[in-house]
């Protein structure tokens, strides 16, 4: 898979000042992964074993990279940044599974403006041929929307979310799947989410818009 390189983010917010547009402190220190500066191995996992670069806070399970990707074959996997200031935020990845999981809601997910482990949002691609964005508030799952994506075992997909304001978007390799509103977070972390699965990851990025 070809990577991207760092300086993408750096001329994208070059761009939006050339244009007039207005950017936070932390747009100039986006947050990026793609496992390259990695050697094989565990890079963290809740067990006490602490990302050596300090990216990624596993909150459950354990997060490897191979390869230069980002790889878990936990059945309960979830992992945030540390960084928390990601508000207006455009937030993507690359990400593939290799099998099925048991559940419909099993597979791919991001979190974005993640205040805890009980308030929260992330969308999904699932295994039942749907495509979710949820909000968690005080430990309550509320499903904002929910449209078919049909995805496979074996194929990456790039799986991105823009957020700005009340403005929820969702993208799968490009494309525009999910348009709503709502503002109950308005600032969090960003991160993973897999059930059930082989994962890989690639890529991962985050930039304040």
């Amino acid at each position: 898979m070809k990577k991207r390189t760092r300086w993408f983010l750096s001329i994208m917010a070059i761009c939006l000042l050339t244009l007039g547009g207005t950017l936070s402190a932390s747009a100039f220190t986006p947050f990026y992964d793609d496992f390259n500066d990695r050697p094989d191995g565990l890079i963290a996992d809740n067990y006490g074993i602490n990302d050596p670069l300090g990216k990624w806070d596993v909150t459950s399970q354990r997060f490897y990279s191979i390869n230069h990707q980002g790889y878990t074959n936990s059945p309960v996997f979830r992992a945030v940044t540390y960084q928390s200031d990601f508000n207006d935020v455009d937030v993507s990845s690359d990400m593939m599974r290799t099998n099925t999981g048991i559940e419909d809601y099993d597979g791919l997910q991001l979190f974005f403006r993640y205040k805890d482990a009980n308030n929260l949002y992330v969308a999904g691609l699932r295994k039942d041929g749907q495509l979710h964005l949820k909000r968690k508030y005080r430990k309550k799952y509320t499903t904002l929307a929910l449209v078919p994506y049909v995805t496979v075992p074996g194929v990456f997909y790039n799986f991105r979310i823009v957020a700005v304001g009340g403005s929820i978007k969702v993208y799968v390799n490009g494309v525009e799947q999910i348009a709503v509103r709502d503002s109950t977070f308005t600032i969090g972390k960003v991160g993973m989410r897999t059930d059930n699965i082989e994962a890989y990851f690639d890529n991962f990025q985050a930039l304040n818009i």
